[in-house]
């Protein structure tokens, strides 16, 4: 009976938490870039970054935010990856949101080195005191798409591996790296519906003590 009950309290546990687990977040930056693809360079071509993490692996309890990739493709007009190149190591990589005091610096970089030289694919600052739109995201919500002003901070930005040969994005024309996510809906029961799985938990409770107290039959 004990292992029933520790079974049915697992179960509301997860029920508690949603339905997170094996959510995606979708990320996406674009703009018109300067860099190369596979050794050849590019000037002044437009792009979209558009990197996936799980809601469920979201670290926004204190800054920096970050969550680990699970896949990344990358579509720069007039490259080799002008239909889209994948990243051949998205795990190695974060998307982050450094926060305060660095004026909400959004971008890629690899795990453990959030916004350091040689280390970040990409950034550009989302705040008033870069003169654009402060977006405090917590990396698991919706985010329309809001462009910096600045960035470049530390461009040249650290080559990655492509399905097209390693990507390097020199310079954001402008300052101009335009930030959106698109997060999914995290269900959680209603109040009617909790009532209904404790009402359930509850009878098996209670029939499982009957069916114990119960005297075995006669054979």
């Amino acid at each position: 009976m004990k292992r029933i009950l520790r079974a049915w309290l697992a179960a509301l546990a997860l029920a508690a938490c949603g339905n997170a687990f094996g959510q995606t977040v979708t990320y996406t930056f674009s703009g018109t870039i300067d860099g190369s693809v596979a050794g050849v360079p590019f000037v002044g071509q437009a792009f979209t970054f558009t990197v996936t993490g799980n809601l469920a692996t979201v670290q926004n309890a204190a800054f920096p935010y970050s969550n680990v990739l699970t896949s990344g493709t990358i579509t720069i007009a007039g490259t080799a990856c002008a239909a889209g190149c994948t990243m051949t190591t998205p795990g190695a990589y974060v998307v982050f949101n450094e926060g305060p005091p660095v004026s909400y610096v959004h971008g890629i970089s690899t795990v453990g080195n959030i916004d350091v030289f040689g280390q970040t694919l990409l950034e550009a600052c989302y705040d008033a005191l870069c003169g654009g739109t402060q977006v405090n995201d917590n990396l698991a919500s919706n985010v329309a798409p809001t462009s910096s002003v600045l960035a470049n901070a530390l461009a040249p930005y650290a080559s990655f591996a492509t399905s097209g040969g390693a990507v390097i994005i020199g310079n954001i024309n402008g300052g101009a790296l335009v930030y959106a996510v698109s997060a999914p809906a995290v269900v959680i029961p209603t109040l009617s519906e909790w009532g209904l799985i404790l009402l359930a938990g509850l009878t098996l409770v209670v029939g499982l003590g009957v069916l114990r107290q119960r005297p075995p039959l006669a054979s």
